[in-house]
This record gives C-alpha cells, sequence and structure tokens, in this order.
C-alpha cells in the first residue's frame, strides 16, 4: 500500500484548511484498524474548527485533519482486532473510550471519563484514509450504502436523545430541523410519539419534517410558537421537548410549553 494519502489538514489557526496530497498514511496500533474512507459528512463541529471558533481553540491541537461522520472500507487490522476483518464495511463511531474507567467498566462507556473524539481530538475522516480503535467501527449491512453510513453517527444523536425522552404515546415538540432534528422527527414517528410538533425556522425543512412524520409545525421567526403550542395542547404543553439547535433562546421557549410535571 502507498505510504502517502491526500486530504484536508489545517495546520493553521484562522479560518481555513488546506488540501494535500502528501499526508501520511496513519499507522494502526494492536486495537486499531485502517479504513479506506468511502464517504464523509460535514458536522457542526467541523465548522468550528475550519473557523478556529473558541470550541476548536479549547480542544483540537494543531496541525491536523478533522472530520468525524464517516464509513469506508477496513484495509489493515490491528494484531489483536478479532471482530473486524480486512475487506469489512464500517460506519465510524465518534467517541474513543478508555476502557479503563469506572463508566467504561460498568458498560457506559457513552460516559467514559477520558473520552476523546474522532477528528477533535484525535486526527480525523476527511482523508483518503483514517485509523481508529476497533471498538469506533461497526459493520455495515450489505443494503446501506456508504453514504447512508456516513450519516450513521450524527443519526445516532437524534434517535438518542428520542429514545431517552420515551416518547410513545406523548405529544412531543422538536427544536430544530436540520439533519438531526429531521431525524429524531422521523425517529419519534416510528416511536410512535403522540403528536409531533416541529419547530424551526425555514419553511423548507419544516416540509420536510412533515414529510418525515410531523403533525403540526412553526417558523418560530414568524410566528409565536410558544402561544400556538400551547393552544394547540389545550393550555397544558407538550409531554415532552427536545432540542437539537443548542439556541439558548430555544431551550428557554421549551420550557414555556412544557407540560408541569412532565
Amino acid at each position: 500500500m502507498k505510504n502517502t494519502m491526500f486530504g484536508v489538514y489545517k495546520d493553521s489557526e484562522g479560518y481555513g484548511a488546506a488540501y494535500r496530497e502528501d499526508l501520511p498514511v496513519p499507522k494502526i496500533g494492536e486495537r486499531d484498524i485502517l479504513v479506506r474512507v468511502k464517504a464523509a459528512a460535514i458536522c457542526g463541529t467541523d465548522q468550528h474548527i475550519i473557523g478556529w471558533t473558541d470550541y476548536a481553540k479549547a480542544r483540537c491541537r494543531l496541525p491536523m485533519v478533522f472530520g468525524h461522520e464517516f464509513s469506508g472500507e477496513v484495509v489493515e487490522v490491528g494484531a489483536k482486532v478479532t471482530e473486524i476483518r480486512a475487506g469489512d464495511r464500517v460506519a465510524g463511531e465518534t467517541h474513543i473510550p478508555c476502557n479503563n474507567c469506572v463508566p467504561c467498566k460498568t458498560n457506559r462507556r457513552h460516559n467514559c471519563d477520558n473520552m476523546k473524539i474522532i477528528g477533535v481530538h484525535t486526527q480525523g475522516a476527511f482523508a483518503e484514509y483514517i485509523s481508529i480503535p476497533a471498538d469506533c467501527a461497526y459493520k455495515l449491512s450489505g443494503d446501506i450504502d456508504y453514504e447512508t453510513g456516513a450519516m450513521l453517527e450524527p443519526m445516532g444523536v437524534a434517535v438518542h436523545g428520542v429514545d431517552i425522552a420515551q416518547v410513545r404515546g406523548k405529544t412531543t415538540a422538536i427544536y430544530g430541523c436540520g439533519a438531526i432534528g429531521l431525524m429524531a422527527v422521523g425517529a419519534a414517528y416510528t416511536r410512535e410519539a403522540g403528536k409531533i410538533f416541529a419547530v424551526d425556522v425555514f419553511d423548507a425543512k419544516l416540509e420536510a419534517a412533515k414529510k418525515l412524520g410531523a403533525d403540526v409545525t412553526f417558523n418560530s421567526r414568524t410566528e409565536n410558537a410558544v402561544e400556538k403550542i400551547i393552544k394547540a395542547t389545550d393550555g397544558q404543553g407538550v409531554d415532552v421537548v427536545i432540542d437539537y439547535t443548542g439556541n439558548k433562546e430555544a431551550i428557554r421557549d421549551g420550557f414555556k410549553f412544557l407540560k408541569k410535571n412532565a
């Protein structure tokens, strides 16, 4: 296999990144795998890195390849990897557990005390190859293409929020209809939520939310979503509010139409 690869490389502070064709192919450890990246998606985190915001400054160490939503083909496995083989098609899981802390040892690795993030604390997926721990790879079934595989990581965020909320039979409001919020609408629908309200500031996204299962949509830029949701629930508010915006105003509004003792 060749020794160099192409990739998107950030080597200096400030806005921007460079396309390079002379990056070294990553080495793998005994519990790592080398993946030839077939598809990658752009996350808001990547926008923080390319813009070198305070978020990126506090976490990233330059120089680095970034990107963490990806899928690809395994081309090499470490000496102690038995569950994955070369030729397997995999999707990447962003979070790298230490496997030594109390949460890791009690089957709560998603709460690892020493968590690292692929493409933030380690080299990322905007390149021809990426080395990741075998723990962070999930095999793709034959009917899932690479583009869909690259979206499974953000979809996990959407589904996790819906599952934690236990939405079955409950009136549910979802704030934010970006990619993750839209997947959450679909997840809430398949989890048999009660009436689903979707809130965003773009009509096109709200139209997509309707197609994915939202019963009622509101554009919070042009209408008072708080008043309308309260009215639509006979003054009671909704059972569940899930925010996928991170916007403090949206979070405050969510509490305004959350049912008492929900």
